[in-house]
């Protein structure tokens, strides 16, 4: 139980953010700049990329690649469902561009995340 709210709980309420910022209604008045709206897509993937590699890391162990690459999937498989579900809101706009960079981000977040997780543990034996 203690592994399910320390390292899923996290995941599921980070998702739960992102699905509510996804379907919500935009607020009106906001400017549209395209570089802006691409980066707050790519750094909300990443750290879900990162949250899913810390949620899998103390199953699959620090040197697994596997769970980055599921959490990559994951994250990308994630952020192309939260566009396809945009288009049955009226008041979204699903964007291809947008499912792809939530992909990249969702990826690089779960590379990085992975990279500081090994070199962490790496320091703490040399530690020990």
């Amino acid at each position: 139980m203690t592994r399910l709210f320390r390292y899923w709980a996290p995941l599921a309420v980070y998702s739960g953010a992102i699905v509510w910022a996804s379907l919500a209604p935009m607020p009106e008045g906001l400017p549209e700049f395209w570089e802006i709206d691409k980066a707050y897509h790519f750094a909300a993937y990443a750290a879900m990329g990162g949250l899913w590699v810390r949620a899998m890391r103390p199953k699959e162990g620090l040197k697994s690649p596997r769970a980055v690459i599921i959490a990559g999937v994951a994250a990308f498989l994630f952020g192309a469902l939260m566009e396809v579900l945009q288009s049955f809101f009226p008041e979204r706009t699903p964007d291809v561009i947008d499912a792809i960079v939530n992909g990249a981000g969702g990826v690089t977040g779960a590379i990085v995340s992975s990279r500081v997780f090994s070199f962490m543990g790496q320091s703490r034996r040399r530690r020990i």
